[in-house]
Order: C-alpha cells, then sequence, then structure tokens
C-alpha cells in the first residue's frame, strides 16, 4: 500500500491524518463460511510536514498543544496542561521522554498515535530549545481547564498493575459510579 507523499490534505481539520479501513477476504470462499466484519487492516496516513529550523512555542507548539489539551482535558486534570506555556516548561523532561519513546511503547504521546511523524518531530525539536516567540495578535481562544473538584476515589491496584493508566481509569469508574449507582458496568 502506499499513500501520495503529500498525505491526505487533513480531511479530519481538527486532528490531522486519516484512517482507511481495508476489507479483506479469501478469494474463494467455502461453503457456509461466514465472513467476519473485523476482517480489516486499519491505515492511518498523515500529512506530510516539514520541521521548522526553530520552532517557537506561539508559531508552532501552541497550535498543536492546545488542540491535544482541549480533546485530551484530563491531562490538564492530573499530568500538564497542555495549553499552557509555563506548564509545559514545568514538565519539560517528562514529556520529551513521553514523545520520543517509539510508538508501540504504552507511554508513547499521544497515547491515540494520532500525531504526524513531521508535527511530532517538531514538538521534539522545541522540547530541546523552548523557543516562546512572538504572540500572536490573536490569542488562541482555549477554554478553561476542568479542575478536579475531588480527590481520586480509593481503589486498590493489582498486584502487577502499578499506579498507572489502568488505575486512573479504575478510579474514573469508582467516581462515576459514587455519583451514577444506576449505571452500569459498561456504563462507567
Amino acid at each position: 500500500m502506499t499513500a501520495s507523499a503529500d498525505g491526505p490534505k487533513n480531511p479530519r481539520g481538527y486532528i490531522s491524518g486519516q484512517v482507511y479501513g481495508i476489507a479483506y477476504q479469501l478469494a474463494e470462499q467455502p461453503p457456509g463460511y461466514i465472513s467476519s466484519a473485523t476482517n480489516y487492516i486499519s491505515v492511518l496516513v498523515f500529512d506530510k510536514k516539514d520541521v521548522p529550523d526553530k520552532p517557537t512555542w506561539y508559531q508552532h507548539i501552541q497550535p498543536l498543544f492546545t488542540k491535544y489539551g482541549n480533546l485530551y482535558p484530563i491531562m490538564s486534570q492530573y499530568v500538564v496542561d497542555l495549553r499552557n506555556y509555563d506548564a509545559v516548561i514545568e514538565r519539560i523532561a517528562i514529556l520529551k521522554l513521553a514523545f520520543s519513546l517509539p510508538i508501540h511503547d504504552p507511554n508513547h504521546m499521544p497515547v491515540t498515535r494520532d500525531l504526524g511523524a513531521g508535527d511530532r518531530d517538531t514538538i521534539l525539536k522545541w522540547l530541546s530549545n523552548p523557543l516562546l516567540g512572538t504572540p500572536p495578535s490573536q490569542p488562541i481562544v482555549v477554554e478553561a481547564p476542568v479542575t478536579p473538584t475531588e480527590p481520586p476515589a480509593e481503589v486498590e491496584a493489582e498486584p502487577l498493575q502499578g499506579a498507572g493508566k489502568t488505575l486512573f481509569i479504575r478510579q474514573y469508574q469508582e467516581r462515576y459510579r459514587a455519583k451514577h449507582p444506576e449505571a452500569s458496568d459498561d456504563q462507567a
């Protein structure tokens, strides 16, 4: 499979790249064979983006981080507000690590793998030399981050679990169940 060298031209708008599902099946099916709806390959294709020589917060990084801060507000509550320069600078070492991890690593950032190589390389270059740059004439409009109003729910970790993402999800589920006792496990 190949894609255009320039990419799909950002059909999703807010997030770069496009997911394509390609179905497949055997050329000749045995009698009575029922095809599975899951017989497909997903391909994620990104637009080509050149890495600037000296990326700056205002021109290159804040627009990217603002999108992810809005899409994943949980980051602002528990890790770092990606929309805030000072907060990002405070956590620059861990961000540099997360963005530099191989894509198959569970701590790779962003966890949804929806950031193209050009944008990721721009972020990594900036994290190595975090220039602020000149503020735009029109500020980027972002919603205020949501601040947690309660401490994390008390949930015990499984013996091999540690205190990672699974524990966080379990804490979220417990808070949800406490607020919505009528909810089923699937809804939490």
